[in-house]
């Protein structure tokens, strides 16, 4: 799961959300601490390949500092992301990644949350989060 700080989630909220093909409808939650019990507590990828994505469309450009990501951890299921890029776009079109492709560490478990800071802030309308590495 992916989302930002408690300050920032009121934009978050406002961002329109859009990702890869989620293992299945019930897999679509993209927020910090949601029912651990759940049957679905995350956003899950289809496949666990380098091809996934989750990103985020402001209104309006803003300036991004970090991204905070969290496991999916329930009694039955854990699964998190163990490593990650992040890329930034004015448009939509044309991509660059944060801190010059800088591959962010990810989750080591299902319930901690990771802060990963970029070394410089970005302007941009969209984010986007790349998994690189699974864990289950």
């Amino acid at each position: 799961m992916l989302a930002f700080k408690e300050v920032q989630k009121r934009a978050v909220q406002s961002c329109k959300v859009t990702y890869s093909e989620p293992h299945d409808e019930k897999h679509q939650n993209f927020k910090l601490d949601s029912e651990k019990d759940a049957e679905a507590s995350a956003w899950v990828a289809k496949r666990k390949d380098q091809n996934q994505w989750i990103q985020l469309e402001a209104e309006e450009p803003r300036h991004w500092i970090a991204v905070i990501t969290q496991g999916r951890g329930t009694h039955e299921y854990e699964q998190w992301v163990t490593s990650f890029y992040v890329a930034f776009s004015l448009d939509g079109e044309i991509w660059e990644y944060v801190d010059e492709g800088r591959l962010f560490v990810g989750n080591t478990d299902g319930f901690t949350k990771i802060q990963s800071k970029f070394r410089t802030g970005v302007n941009g309308k969209f984010l986007k989060i790349l998994p690189q590495g699974f864990c289950n």
